[in-house]
């Protein structure tokens, strides 16, 4: 089964899976979308495979990516 969540921001729509044979914890993951003005955002995801379903906009594409983990808080 594929649990799948869309985070709707009008002309970007972006698709969250928890659900993959490539995710090792199926179905405990999360997704965080945050739009910062009119074409810019940040998507924050954890045991998940985000996918940009693109709507409106023309050119839409992953300027930054980067991975990390939180020890002791920090």
């Amino acid at each position: 089964m594929k649990e799948t969540g869309v985070m709707d921001f009008g002309k970007l729509q972006v698709a969250a899976t928890f659900q993959h044979p490539y995710l090792p914890m199926k179905g405990n993951g999360v997704a965080l979308g945050v739009q910062i003005s009119d074409e810019e955002y940040y998507l924050i995801g954890y045991q998940c495979a985000l996918s940009l379903l693109v709507g409106d906009a023309k050119h839409v594409d992953i300027l930054q990516f980067e991975e990390g983990c939180f020890v002791d808080g920090q």
